[in-house]
């Protein structure tokens, strides 16, 4: 019984994102999605970590990822959504079907779908009206900025006096 060759026994931990947690993949409550060591991937909406840093879905749904290597983020979104106010834009990517302004302006990364419905929805009234009230609110707010930097120039120059309290 030689001990010679008895160090090279292996268990195979299987790290990393399992196939139910990949892009677009249906998955139900309690499936793993994340097998990992540390924090590599992050939870996002409905997910969850475990104590060994695995992440496992809250909800029915569809797996979507977001973010940068090192830096992505796995989302669950519930069927009940899904069904009710996204669309599928390819095989495994799900959108708006309509868009808000919460939904923002930025153009990097994958956002030409969103890009596009905020093109159509500037063109319809409901987009003009936003608009509008958007552009009313920016000069108003200038005008307000403007006022406290000419009061901040003649307290600087020294010819305001103080204000009275009020009673």
């Amino acid at each position: 019984s030689s001990t010679r060759n008895q160090g090279h026994k292996n268990n195979p931990k299987y790290w990393g994102v399992a196939k139910a947690g990949l892009q677009g993949n249906a998955v139900k409550t309690g499936q793993l999605l994340v097998n990992q060591k540390g924090y590599n991937w992050y939870p996002g909406a409905n997910v969850v970590k475990c104590g060994d840093f695995s992440l496992r879905a809250l909800k029915d749904g569809i797996v979507q990822w977001r973010g940068n290597y090192k830096h992505r983020e796995v989302c669950v979104v519930p069927w009940e959504y899904v069904r009710t106010k996204c669309s599928w834009i390819n095989a495994n990517t799900l959108g708006p079907k309509v868009y808000e302004p919460w939904m923002g302006t930025r153009t990097t990364g994958k956002r030409h779908h969103i890009l596009n419905l905020r093109k159509e929805w500037l063109d319809s009234d409901e987009g003009k009206a936003w608009a509008q009230k958007k552009e009313e609110k920016i000069t108003k707010q200038k005008e307000i900025q403007a006022k406290i930097r000419a009061y901040k120039k003649l307290s600087k120059a020294g010819k305001v006096s103080e204000r009275a309290p009020k009673e």
